[in-house]
């Protein structure tokens, strides 16, 4: 049964803005600004320790504390909250370990800590941290085991470990760690293939299933691994035997079992 629940989208983004908890006293604060207050962090031309993009996209925290903050058309920043001070990471075509891309949809981080990060046509930059440099992912036209595409939108880590990867016009690409390589569940027309190949969300229920949100396909459930099987449910816009609409931007299953 599916509950609908009226809002409006508002879509607009928007500068940076940092609101930290402190660990010791639960007071809120961000940048070198406390006492409650909330403070934005704006691209600065004069000063090359700003943010380098209004457009701020994504945000993650690593192991060390560290934010990293994907941006739209800006690259990639890592911010020190202790030094207050903005590093950049921008797309170089002459240094192959550089990010891919300067526009990111997605940072993912996952359980050994790593980060993935979703590129707009760079497909994936795996970071490793130890020195920081980039390890990519993309779509190979000689290799049926690449990347699906190289807009990528999501990831989520399944239980084995493997890495699910949401792209924009290629469907999912799960990665295998251990193979390094790349299997695919594609939109077919047929019913019980993926209803759309432009993927916005994917997770796993704590009973094993995988759903997935994609734009004009709804909410979806594989219902098998080895043939690529899915359940797309219903789009109902008047009673509450199906979703409201068939965009699905995010997934989130709530301590009592419920989605929203």
């Amino acid at each position: 049964i599916f509950t609908h629940a009226d809002g409006k989208y508002r879509g607009q983004y928007y500068d940076f803005v940092l609101v930290q908890k402190h660990r010791d006293n639960g007071d809120w604060s961000c940048g070198p600004c406390y006492n409650h207050s909330v403070c934005s962090h704006k691209n600065n031309p004069n000063d090359l320790n700003s943010l380098s993009h209004n457009t701020v996209r994504c945000i993650q925290e690593d192991e060390n504390g560290y934010l990293w903050l994907g941006t739209e058309n800006g690259g990639l920043n890592l911010y020190d909250k202790k030094k207050h001070v903005f590093y950049r990471y921008q797309q170089n075509d002459n240094e192959p370990l550089s990010i891919s891309s300067n526009s990111f949809w997605d940072i993912y981080k996952d359980r050994k800590g790593n980060l993935w990060l979703a590129t707009f046509g760079g497909g994936v930059d795996f970071l490793d941290k130890e020195p920081a440099k980039f390890v990519h992912y993309k779509k190979d036209l000689n290799n049926l085991n690449s990347l699906s595409h190289n807009n990528v939108t999501t990831f989520f880590e399944d239980d084995k470990g493997h890495i699910w990867i949401g792209t924009n016009g290629g469907g999912i690409s799960v990665f295998d760690k251990k193979q390094n390589n790349f299997r695919h569940y594609r939109y077919q027309q047929n019913p019980t293939s993926m209803p759309s190949d432009a993927v916005l969300s994917i997770r796993q229920s704590r009973d094993k299933k995988i759903f997935v949100g994609s734009f004009r396909g709804g909410l979806s459930q594989l219902k098998s691994a080895e043939t690529g099987e899915f359940y797309t449910f219903p789009v109902d816009t008047v009673g509450n035997l199906g979703t409201s609409n068939n965009v699905i931007d995010r997934l989130l299953e709530d301590k009592q079992g419920n989605w929203w």
